[in-house]
């Protein structure tokens, strides 16, 4: 092969907690000795407040900004180098604004889906389908410069007992293929032959994946997925191997790409993210709407209100309690991993040294995270009850009320706050003139940050005609709610 790519956009540090124990820096000196022009830095995006990090597979929020920090005084240091700072993340359409706001600490964002949540991956003719459809998904949201190891889907063709089975899932492979190569080269979104794949004798990358893609000329890439500064070294090697296992002649391979100047250039992608940040909700909100109508779910359908609120409390309560024997699990199994790496001769002190390290905090963080998750389902108590009072009868009104409470508290977004407020208002006027709510007297009030202002006895909500300023915003919601203004920035997974 006469091409070689000076350039590489996946990468990553210990900080992830499994690349192996180098500096930024020996990335940065290995690729510029084998003639890397431009380097980006694109370790696992962190979790939120409300999901226990896995230190074994991403930094912590906490961890962000000396991660970025950290590459920006290398950049000062050396000149002759481009170096760029993005994530890798997988793709959660609950946690789209979540992803956007970490799009802006950075200047890329890598697309690593390495499986879909909740979906059977072994012995599944239908993975591949299901697969394409959440990297298209992710595609569409405008978050993402580059989709990594699009074929990794490939790792399950060899976990069927059944002959039948295995031909149907190669038969979806090719139309999986098809679908995540088509949509790439519709959004101009470079796909990445993925080197550590071949390094570590991977399903990917994968002949039938990479001939569909040539036929339908996507942009295509070549990625590293460096864990280790030593993996440029044999960059050239790794890229001849590839090209004997899938034998790409005529691939639209890119001799330059920069993620940077290509968002610049690529305004239908830049709209789609703007479309994304504008249309989504909090991932508060979204995690409430499923909390609440999972339970809502389980539960009869005519039950009286009193009976309806004890039972929705109980469910939630019930969370609550599994939270905390997972969290107390999840912690002793920490320590005794610490005992274990303390122990482990294989291991030199600096690693023994980070990786306990790693451990506390992360047992610390739990407790932190515990805490936090605690606190949105009392959030979610109470907003069921207001939801109740303010005449909510079907399960869809209820879901819907507790999740706009729910964004109200947690959106950042003053005008979006505003129009929900407006929103949840008429919703109590509605329920008001049709009667079963009494109604409570009205209050004239006078407030120098917003004029004068009428007040019904909403159990949540007032008519305002603007915003003064944010801190006046937040003390009307702590009046009105009766709760905090944040758990802000909470957002995944129970």
């Amino acid at each position: 092969m006469e091409y070689f790519q000076n350039f590489n956009y996946h990468t990553h540090t210990k900080r992830c907690g499994h690349a192996k124990m180098f500096e930024i820096e020996e990335y940065v000196l290995a690729a510029k000795q084998v003639g890397i022009k431009s380097l980006g830095f694109s370790d696992h995006c962190p979790v939120t407040t409300l999901e226990l990090q896995d230190i074994k597979s991403q930094m912590h929020l906490k961890e962000v900004d000396d991660y970025i920090n950290g590459i920006k005084r290398l950049k000062d240091k050396y000149k002759d180098i481009e170096l760029l700072t993005g994530f890798e993340c997988e793709y959660d359409n609950m946690k789209s604004l979540f992803l956007s706001e970490l799009r802006d600490k950075v200047d890329y964002m890598v697309l690593g889906q390495h499986f879909i949540t909740d979906v059977k991956r072994e012995g599944n003719s239908n993975y591949p389908t299901v697969y394409a459809h959440e990297i298209c998904a992710a595609m569409e949201s405008g978050l993402f410069d580059i989709v990594a190891h699009p074929d990794i889907f490939m790792n399950y063709s060899e976990t069927f007992t059944q002959i039948e089975e295995q031909t149907k899932f190669m038969e979806n492979a090719k139309v999986a293929s098809r679908m995540i190569c088509e949509k790439a080269k519709e959004l101009n979104i470079p796909l990445e032959i993925n080197l550590h794949g071949i390094v570590n004798n991977k399903a990917y990358p994968s002949r039938l994946f990479w001939e569909i893609c040539e036929k339908i000329g996507t942009p295509v890439i070549y990625g590293v997925d460096a864990h280790d500064p030593n993996e440029f070294l044999s960059m050239k090697e790794n890229m001849d191997k590839v090209e004997a296992k899938i034998g790409y002649a005529n691939l639209n391979i890119l001799e330059y790409y920069n993620p940077l100047e290509a968002r610049k250039n690529n305004k239908v992608l830049d709209n789609k993210l703007r479309d994304t940040e504008n249309s989504s909700f909090t991932y508060e909100a979204m995690l409430a709407n499923k909390t609440i109508s999972n339970a809502l779910n389980s539960l009869p359908d005519d039950l009286d209100k009193e009976t309806l609120e004890y039972r929705i409390n109980e469910l939630l309560k019930k969370d609550k309690n599994t939270l905390e024997i997972n969290s107390i699990v999840r912690n002793r199994e920490s320590l005794e991993e610490a005992t274990f790496m303390v122990r482990d001769d294989r291991l030199s002190y600096e690693e023994k040294i980070f990786y306990t390290s790693r451990i506390k905090e992360g047992i610390l963080r739990a407790s932190e995270t515990l805490k936090n998750r605690m606190n949105f389902i009392d959030s979610l108590i109470e907003n069921v009850e207001k939801a109740l009072n303010a005449g909510a009868i079907s399960k869809g009104e209820i879901s819907n009320v507790v999740m706009k409470l729910t964004e109200i508290n947690n959106t950042k977004d003053r005008e979006n706050r505003r129009l929900l407020m407006a929103n949840l208002n008429d919703f109590y006027k509605q329920k008001l003139e049709e009667g079963g709510i009494e109604k409570g007297s009205k209050l004239i009030k006078s407030n120098p940050l917003f004029g004068k202002m009428e007040m019904d006895a909403s159990p949540f909500m007032w008519s305002s005609d603007g915003f003064a300023n944010i801190m006046a915003v937040a003390m009307i919601i702590m009046f009105i709610l009766g709760i905090g203004v944040g758990v802000a920035m909470m957002l995944i997974g129970i």
